[in-house]
């Protein structure tokens, strides 16, 4: 990744956290906008062989690992994730490396991205973009989970979530194909469903 698609990343993150901020103050004080700053800039020196980059990312990698540690978000440096997103409600996010996760984002607290090692479903999950993922729930092992879908509270999917649906429950089913439903108009706009 070249730095400026690193700073295009860090735009549109900062463009996410903006919408629901009313000050820039407010904004760069959010632990988890800190953390996914952080997160950027740990992931553009983590892709550099450098030497000397690599030397001078230690006080980077302290920060991030810092704030990790206060937020209780496990995103590992390198980790593939579009612009724009979002952790609410920090506290136990883990997602394992290797996930794949698009643009606009969403995820609440105790939300799990996690790897299965063997079997059908050995890997990581891939979300594609708008994803809604809320509090508790689990994404385990390679599910595909599409575009504007929706993850309910305490979910454990292990299934491929098709674009527009909502899974909920365990083991997580489809409840419905039409996610926009979830949310009024304010918060379909907050979470990328009004586009």
């Amino acid at each position: 990744m070249k730095f400026r698609e690193c700073c295009k990343l860090i735009k549109k993150d900062w463009d996410s956290y903006k919408y629901n901020h009313k000050s820039t103050l407010s904004i760069m004080t959010n632990p988890t906008f800190a953390l996914v700053f952080w997160f950027r800039i740990g992931s553009w020196i983590y892709q550099k062989k450098n030497i000397c980059v690599k030397i001078c990312s230690i006080p980077i990698r302290i920060i991030y690992k810092t704030i990790t540690l206060l937020t209780g978000i496990q995103l590992p440096l390198g980790t593939y994730a579009g612009g724009g997103i979002r952790f609410h409600h920090y506290s136990c996010i883990v997602i394992a490396a290797s996930v794949k996760i698009g643009e606009n984002c969403s995820f609440h607290q105790g939300v799990t991205l996690g790897r299965t090692f063997s079997g059908k479903k050995a890997g990581v999950p891939t979300l594609e973009d708008h994803v809604v993922v809320f509090a508790g729930a689990k994404i385990i092992g390679n599910v595909h989970v599409g575009s504007h879908a929706v993850i309910g509270a305490n979910a454990v999917v292990t299934n491929d979530v098709p674009d527009y649906n909502v899974a909920a429950g365990v083991p997580a089913k489809i409840i419905s194909n039409n996610s926009r439903k979830c949310f009024d108009k304010h918060w379909s706009k907050y979470f990328g469903f009004i586009e």
